[in-house]
Formats: structure tokens, sequence, C-alpha cells
């Protein structure tokens, strides 16, 4: 998995654009002279990591100990065929919501997401977290935070084989104590 800018692409390649929001995976047709239908993997964002919450070191979790909460809301997301060089990739770019708590001192907020990719089985075959360090504006306590540029990840086309056995899950990355929280407080 790396990330990547945009690229210029051969007339060869088939390319379309899909913009996915909360729960909406990429998808979509693309034809080529055979009338072999091309699609996406499916894009989720997983549940137990549409959400953050982030309590002040050895704090008790409660209200007034929030440093910063985060959620997911959307992502864009494009999905490219190359036919000649028998890739395929696919660029995601999440949009996450922030909010100063109350026990938020110096203005900033630091947390991860993910991106991860499985196969048809469910066994995850590559995992990346991306670190995000925000600072709240002034009197401003909320923030809507957009990458700048795409991660891109890079799929094998095989002859006969649907990428869509693979599937894409993106997130917060929580520790043990931060899922156990989400959970008890859905």
């Amino acid at each position: 998995m790396a990330r990547s800018g945009n690229k210029k692409h051969s007339a060869k390649n088939v390319k379309y654009l899909t913009l996915a929001l909360l729960g909406v995976g990429l998808v979509g047709c693309s034809s080529v002279s055979n009338d072999t239908t091309l699609q996406c993997p499916e894009v989720s964002i997983i549940s137990d990591g549409a959400e953050l919450i982030r309590f002040a070191s050895g704090q008790p979790a409660v209200a007034q100990n929030i440093i910063h909460q985060e959620s997911f809301e959307g992502f864009a997301g494009s999905c490219e065929h190359n036919i000649d060089d028998a890739i395929m990739s696919v660029e995601i770019i999440p949009k996450i919501f922030s909010a100063k708590g109350p026990a938020n001192m110096d203005g900033t907020a630091r947390f991860d997401y993910f991106v991860a990719l499985s196969d048809s089985q469910g066994a995850i075959i590559n995992k990346q977290r991306f670190p995000v360090n925000l600072t709240y504006l002034d009197d401003s306590s909320e923030i809507l935070w957009q990458e700048d540029v795409p991660v891109t990840l890079t799929l094998p086309l095989k002859d006969g084989e649907s990428v869509t056995k693979y599937r894409i899950f993106i997130g917060l990355q929580l520790s043990r104590d931060e899922l156990k929280y989400i959970k008890a407080n859905r």
C-alpha cells in the first residue's frame, strides 16, 4: 500500500470514479471491448472503527475527561483498471470529523486511521496506519478533516479472477480500552 498523487493514464486504461459515502462501497461498471464488466472491490468503514473517544491518560472515562473524539464522515474513492499491466489501483480519501473535548489543554488531536485489505476468506492481506495531527483554530472546537493525498492500493488483475474477492476496510485505530468503551456505550 502506498500513497500517491494524481497519475497520467494510458488510453488503454479503463477508469471510473465513484463517490462513496458512509457504508457504501466502490462499485461500478465499465465495459471493455469484449463486454467483460470490470468491478471494484467493496470499501467499508468498519463499525468498531467508525468512532474514537480519547480520554485523558489515567483518568476515568467520563465526559469531562475527553481530550478529543472523532468519527468517520465518509470517504471518496476511485478505481482504475489497467488492462495492459494487469493491475487495478484503488484510491481512498477519508473524511473525519474531530471535536475538541473539555480535557484538551493544548488544542490538538492526534490519532491514526487505517486502511486494510482482505481476501475472500476475510484474512487481512495488508493493513497500514496513517497518523493524523490536527490543531483546533482559536475558538473552534470542531474540524472536518480530509486527507490531502489519497491512499492508493494496487491489486493484481489475473485472468479469470474477480477483484471482488478483495474487500477494503477503513477505520480509526483504537486502543483496547477505547474499543471496549465504544462497544459498551453504543
